[in-house]
């Protein structure tokens, strides 16, 4: 399965162009960036009981060394949900 990411429409010069999905195909948007394993925790519970699934990239290669997060862990959702999964996170800070 191929895994898109489609950056945050705020961030312009980063979008990723939209591609047509196929069965194969998986395109997600980021939602949120955090180093707290805690805040990871509730945003996974938050999407979940909101319905939409999260996908989290970056979360082992964050904690590699052993020390704690050393890179922003992001959250990443189906293309269709990132609207609905900003509005049920607004309320969080972005920390990463």
């Amino acid at each position: 399965m191929a895994f898109h990411i489609n950056k945050p429409k705020r961030d312009l010069q980063n979008v990723v162009a939209r591609r047509t999905q196929t069965e194969s195909e998986l395109i997600v948007e980021e939602v949120f960036r955090t180093n707290d394993a805690v805040k990871l925790s509730y945003i996974r519970h938050l999407l979940t009981e909101a319905g939409i699934e999260p996908y989290i990239l970056d979360e082992h290669t964050a904690y590699i060394d052993g020390r704690g997060p050393m890179v922003p862990i992001r959250v990443t959702v189906k293309e269709e949900d990132a609207s609905k999964a900003r509005l049920v996170l607004r309320e969080l800070d972005q920390d990463g």
